[in-house]
C-alpha cells in the first residue's frame, strides 16, 4: 500500500468550541489510485489532505508511507520523505512573488530534488499546462487561472509518486478546468497516484476510473 491512514484524529478550536476535523479516519491509498474526496466547506477534507501530506500533525493515529510511519522521524526526515514522495497543489497558488514563473517551478528542487535537466523539465511542464509563454513573468502579472496552472506544473517537478490537490480547479473556467483534469488523467495513466479534495460533484465524477469518497463532519464514507 502506498499510503495508509490509521485512526487519524485531529481537533481544532473555533470560536472557543472544539471542532473534530478528522474523526478516527482509516484510509488506504494504493499505487496509481485516483481518489476524489467530495465534501462541503468545513467537512474536514483539507485537514485530511494536510494530514496525509505531513503538513499537519495528527492528535492521534498514523500515516504510513510504504509502511513507514511518516511522523516517526525528525522534522528533517519527514520533510525529505514529503519532498521526494508527494506533490502538492494547494487551494491557493502560493507562488513566491519575487520569482519568475520559471524560477517558481525550480524552487522544489532546492530542497533536494534532481537538478540535471531541470530547466528543460520546467519548460516542458509549462508547455503541458499551456503557459510556457509566461515563463519569465512574475506572479503579479498573471491572472488567477494562470497562477493556478503554474502551481499545478510546480507540483510535478520532483516526479512525485502521489499528488495531493486541494480544489485544484476552484477558480478556473470550464474549459481550463477540463484541460487541467485531462493533464491529471494523462499523468495518472503514466503511474501517478492522485488524491483530490473538492466540493465540485461534477469534477468528482468526471472520469470512469475515479474512486469517490464523501466527507462530512470529519468522517469518510465510500460512495
Amino acid at each position: 500500500m502506498l499510503i495508509s491512514c490509521q485512526e487519524l484524529q485531529k481537533q481544532y478550536m473555533a470560536d472557543h468550541q472544539p471542532v473534530l476535523a478528522a474523526d478516527g479516519i482509516n484510509l488506504d491509498i494504493a499505487e496509481n489510485d485516483f481518489l476524489t474526496i467530495l465534501g462541503h466547506s468545513g467537512s474536514g477534507k483539507t485537514t485530511l489532505l494536510s494530514l496525509i501530506g505531513g503538513l499537519t500533525t495528527p492528535d492521534s493515529g498514523k500515516v504510513l508511507i510504504r509502511g513507514v510511519d511518516a511522523w516517526a522521524g525528525t522534522d528533517a526526515e519527514v520533510s525529505r520523505v514529503r519532498n521526494e514522495t508527494i506533490g502538492f497543489v494547494f487551494q491557493f497558488a502560493s507562488l513566491l512573488p519575487t520569482l519568475t514563473v520559471h524560477e517558481n517551478l525550480l524552487l522544489p528542487l532546492s530542497f533536494g530534488g534532481p537538478q540535471a535537466g531541470s530547466s528543460e523539465k520546467a519548460d516542458a511542464l509549462l508547455q503541458e499546462v499551456g503557459i510556457l509563454e509566461k515563463r519569465n513573468s512574475f506572479p503579479a502579472e498573471l491572472s488567477g487561472g494562470q497562477q493556478r496552472r503554474v502551481a499545478i506544473a510546480r507540483a510535478f517537478m520532483n516526479d512525485p509518486q502521489i499528488v495531493l490537490a486541494d480544489e485544484p480547479t476552484g477558480d478556473l473556467d470550464e474549459t481550463t478546468e477540463r484541460e487541467i483534469m485531462d493533464f491529471f488523467y494523462r499523468r495518472h495513466e503514466q503511474g501517478t497516484t492522485f488524491v483530490i479534495v473538492t466540493h465540485n460533484s461534477k469534477l468528482a465524477h468526471g472520469h470512469k476510473r475515479l474512486r469517490v469518497l464523501n466527507m462530512k463532519n470529519g468522517s469518510l464514507q465510500e460512495q
